[in-house]
């Protein structure tokens, strides 16, 4: 999640390209089932990938580390969502936040849809993004919010709040919460 800046197709198309993003046109229709990329209204379609993305961004070395700690590093050739399944795209959104280098981070259950192999990966790389400073030295924050409370094993949250019907009915530590609630 990328809290400030513009949404990328206001870019221009040269900056979009040296971003390592490339363009589609309305005639180029993936297959159902697909991720859509990020649709500018205009017909024109950014997509994208990975490597040139992060080499653009001077975060080479940071997506093959985090793309290997997340069982993604034959992916980042490829475009960004395109034909992924729903586990995959999970793991993708963790990795673009190392790229885009954020202070606050929303994970909206980050677990659903994803195999208990890669649960585990996703929780250790949500704890290394929010415990380490951002480029500029400055620290992160996340909020995660789960129902199944599988993730709080690998996330080494903080704080938990249980919301019921719109309110907060209480805080606490994580794993006590979650015991008292299962």
């Amino acid at each position: 999640m990328l809290v400030s800046g513009p949404p990328a197709f206001h870019l221009p198309t040269s900056v979009l390209l040296w971003l390592g993003c490339s363009l589609e046109t309305d005639d180029e229709v993936g297959e159902a089932g697909e991720a859509s990329p990020e649709d500018d209204g205009s017909g024109r379609r950014v997509v994208f990938s990975g490597k040139i993305s992060a080499e653009a961004l001077g975060a080479g070395e940071t997506l093959a580390r985090e793309a290997a700690a997340l069982d993604l590093t034959d992916f980042v050739r490829r475009d960004m969502n395109v034909g992924f399944s729903g586990g995959e795209i999970k793991r993708w959104e963790i990795l673009k936040l190392f790229l885009q280098d954020p202070r606050l981070m929303l994970f909206d259950e980050p677990e659903s849809g994803v195999d208990l192999e890669h649960v585990i990966a996703i929780g250790q790389a949500i704890r290394r993004i929010v415990r380490s400073p951002d480029r500029q030295d400055r620290p992160r924050a996340g909020l995660v919010i789960t129902h199944t409370g599988l993730i709080l094993r690998h996330v080494a949250a903080d704080r938990a709040h249980i919301v019921r019907d719109g309110r907060l009915i209480h805080s606490g530590d994580p794993q006590t919460l979650f015991t008292h609630i299962q």
